[in-house]
């Protein structure tokens, strides 16, 4: 954590020197990212690869195909896009995916709701009609057993 004098300094900065630090301390994060491949760096590595952070250029199959360096890094800066832009799709694709089976569920509860409803108002109607004619029917003994009473 940043000690009070850090925290004091952070808060009289103006925002340009916010921002500089913000981006040297960025800055220094991707170089130590870069100094390292899987956890290894050029110097410690099991593989004994003093260009272990260097792409790998195939020397011969350049010179088969003919291509120059330049060339290679051109095709592999476009395959790199072209993968971005496939994840990029199927990224997409599977997020309309996500948002269809959402709509999907959201209707199909909504359907249930509804339904479950329906029954419930059908049930209270038979249950209201079992009730009247159980007074009826009530009534209707009271009146024969000479105990007739007003509802």
């Amino acid at each position: 954590g940043a000690t009070t004098t850090e925290s004091a300094m952070q808060r009289e900065e103006t925002e340009e020197e916010r921002r500089a630090r913000r981006l040297a301390k960025k800055a220094a994060k991707e170089a130590r990212k870069a100094e390292t491949v899987a956890g290894y760096s050029n110097s410690t590595n099991p593989f004994n690869d003093p260009n272990l952070n260097e792409q790998f250029v195939w020397g011969k199959k350049q010179t088969r195909d003919g291509t120059t360096e330049q060339e290679a890094r051109a095709t592999a800066k476009r395959r790199r896009h072209e993968v971005a832009a496939e994840l990029q799709k199927v990224k997409e694709s599977r997020e309309k995916g996500e948002r269809e089976r959402e709509a999907w569920e959201a209707e199909k509860r909504q359907l249930d709701k509804e339904r479950e409803q329906m029954a419930f108002a059908d049930n209270q109607r038979r249950e209201d009609e079992f009730q009247l004619q159980q007074e009826r029917s009530r009534a209707v003994r009271r009146v024969e057993e000479g105990r007739a009473r007003l509802v």
